[in-house]
């Protein structure tokens, strides 16, 4: 099977040159919100938010060197960690599905109560497609054990709220998707 490349600056993948949708391509095509000035200062605080609790994952995070407005939220995901039990196994895991072409980033991958589990950090408030990013990750990752999917949802006060995803149908709104970002880009 041919590699798959990551561009970090257009956040594209694609193989032997051939661009692959992303989930959050597709995802951004369904919920158009993160194009707009609120969504777009959520996706810097969402950066932000990832790459401090993937230091604070890997023993890395230093408090000190980081803003104020945005403690709270790893201190969240430590709560978490601490209150969950869950055991965090890999951490920005490229998720690519060959079968179905399309490849994505999941946040994490660990065990909650024994069973491997899927989980997506968010920074901001529940969206409707945040199940379909899951399901989408989980179904790129079918090679391995069956995965549950879940969203935890970090909070500046140091809260936090876990949110598991557990409709099988979330597949087939995100494959429909995909279909017609497919559909656009042949056409367009």
């Amino acid at each position: 099977m041919p590699a798959l490349e990551y561009e970090d600056s257009t956040h594209t993948y694609s193989i032997e040159g051939r661009r692959v949708p992303s989930v959050t391509q597709v995802i951004d095509w369904l919920d158009p919100w993160h194009q707009t000035p609120e969504g777009i200062a959520a996706g810097a605080r969402g950066t932000i938010v990832h790459d401090a609790c993937h230091l604070s994952d890997a023993g890395d995070w230093n408090p000190d060197g980081m803003d104020v407005e945005w403690l709270g939220y790893v201190e969240g995901w430590q709560r978490f960690l601490r209150e969950s039990g869950y055991i965090v196994i890999d951490s920005e895991c490229v998720a690519y599905s060959e079968q179905l072409q399309f490849a994505g980033r999941a946040d994490r991958v660990g065990d909650l109560n024994t069973k491997p589990t899927l989980v997506d950090i968010k920074s901001g408030g529940a969206r409707a497609c945040h199940k379909l990013q899951t399901a989408a990750y989980q179904a790129a990752f079918r090679t391995r054990k069956p995965l549950q999917r879940a969203c935890v949802y970090l909070r500046a006060d140091g809260s936090y709220s876990l949110v598991m995803h557990k409709d099988p149908n979330d597949i087939y709104d995100f494959l429909a998707a995909l279909r017609c970002v497919r559909w656009r880009e042949r056409n367009t």
